[in-house]
C-alpha cells in the first residue's frame, strides 16, 4: 500500500499519472482518449480515469445428477469480474487520497493493518464522494 502512494507525489495540480497493469498492451487510442479529456472535461470531483479492461466471465461446473439417468442440473452460474489494465489519477486527488491514506495509517498504528490499496481507495471515494470516471465501451 504504502509503495503505492510514494510511488508519485505531483508537483503542479495540472499533473496526471498513469498507472498500467503490467500485461496491459497500451494503444494510441488510450492517449487520443486522455488528451481529449483532460482538454475537455472537469477532473472536479474525479479520482481518476478507469480504464478497466475486458471483464472476464467464469463459470461454475454443472451439478452431477444424483440419481441413475437423471439429467445434469443446469447450474451455470456466469459472473462477471471486472478487470483492470490501468487507471489515470489526478494530482489534486491524489495528494487527497494520499493524506487519507497516511491519517488511517496514524491511527492503526502498523502497514500490516492496514487495508489493500484496492479497499483503501474505495473507503476514500466514499469517505471524500469522489468518483472514477470509466470510459463508455470500456
Amino acid at each position: 500500500l504504502l509503495l503505492v502512494v510514494e510511488a508519485w507525489y505531483p508537483l503542479a495540480d495540472t499533473e496526471v499519472i498513469i498507472m498500467l497493469s503490467g500485461d496491459a498492451v497500451v494503444s494510441e487510442i488510450l492517449y487520443v482518449y486522455v488528451k481529449h479529456f483532460l482538454l475537455s472535461q472537469s477532473a472536479l470531483g474525479l479520482l481518476g480515469i478507469d480504464f478497466g479492461g475486458a471483464p472476464t466471465q467464469t463459470r461454475t461446473a454443472q451439478a452431477q445428477p444424483t440419481q441413475p439417468g437423471a439429467q445434469a442440473q443446469p447450474t451455470l452460474l456466469e459472473q462477471t469480474v471486472p478487470g483492470s489494465c490501468g487507471v489515470l489519477y489526478f494530482a489534486t486527488a491524489w495528494l487527497e487520497l494520499h493524506a487519507f491514506i497516511a491519517a488511517r495509517l496514524a491511527k492503526v498504528g502498523t502497514p500490516a493493518n492496514m487495508p489493500s490499496f484496492s479497499e483503501a481507495t474505495r473507503q476514500f471515494l466514499a469517505f471524500r464522494n469522489y468518483r472514477m470516471h470509466r470510459p463508455s465501451g470500456v
